[in-house]
């Protein structure tokens, strides 16, 4: 990502079992291999919205699921002034 700064939509449903459900989200550089950031920890259904900001490199996220199903987005953001 050329900006160094993304966000990541989250979503989380279908629980097996109430409370027991998990994600987890990382981030990390695909240059050094280093983690830039613990983006989600999420439990139970619902959503959201995570931001991680570092500097401009390409990222690539782990995800660790438990007990739910879950679907995410990742977008790159970008600088500078709207029009």
């Amino acid at each position: 990502m050329s900006s160094g700064l993304f966000r990541i939509k989250w979503t989380t449903t279908n629980e097996q079992v109430p409370g027991r459900g998990t994600l987890h989200v990382f981030a990390y550089s695909s240059v050094s291999g280093r983690p830039i950031a613990d983006a989600i920890d999420a439990h139970g259904v619902g959503s959201g919205i995570a931001y991680v900001r570092d500097d401009p490199r390409p990222f690539y996220l782990v995800v660790e699921s438990s007990g739910l199903d879950w679907k995410l987005t990742a977008e790159e953001g970008t600088q500078g002034e709207p029009q």
